[in-house]
């Protein structure tokens, strides 16, 4: 039996793949502190050798079948193949984005030059033509706190 058949734990598999990584990282750094220690090096490591790793990856990008040794070859394949998966995904959401936009306003028959970079808003909008500037402003407030829960209606659970 090798380690990670004897590592294997559902509890601790339960805790990474449904709690949030920010929530994992807590409980990880309570618990086992020093797997934590352990990742935390290992993310450092690499950051520190990000310049090395990052011309490894140009030189498989330029010359795939070039890479040495095998293993790492295999692993470059398996990468690529994925980000490239990941890439597709972004791209048919961005267009699905782009897509709905312009349904919208094709449906409701939005003025294409109202919609700018700054979020749908022209910077020369009047007061007059935004949505509430005809509405007044009553300024009815309760007295005390209690009357506004006067105001409210209550329903009796059976």
């Amino acid at each position: 039996m090798d380690s990670s058949q004897q590592n294997f734990n559902v509890d601790n598999l339960t805790l990474q793949f449904f709690t949030n990584k920010q929530t994992y990282k807590k409980y990880l750094a309570k618990q086992d502190p020093d797997t934590y220690e352990q990742k935390q090096m290992d993310f450092d490591h690499w950051r520190e050798h990000g310049t090395e790793i990052h011309e490894i990856v140009q030189e498989g990008l330029d010359s795939p079948d070039d890479i040495m040794p095998k293993s790492l070859r295999d692993a470059f394949h398996h990468f690529v193949k994925e980000a490239m998966l990941l890439i597709d995904k972004r791209q048919s959401a961005d267009e699905e984005k782009e897509t709905r936009r312009k349904n919208t306003v094709e449906e409701f028959g939005i003025d294409k030059n109202c919609l700018n970079e700054n979020g749908g808003k022209n910077n020369d909008d009047d007061d007059d033509d935004t949505l509430f500037s005809q509405v007044e402003d009553l300024q009815i407030e309760p007295k005390n706190p209690i009357e506004y829960w006067k105001m409210q209606q209550v329903f009796k659970k059976k």
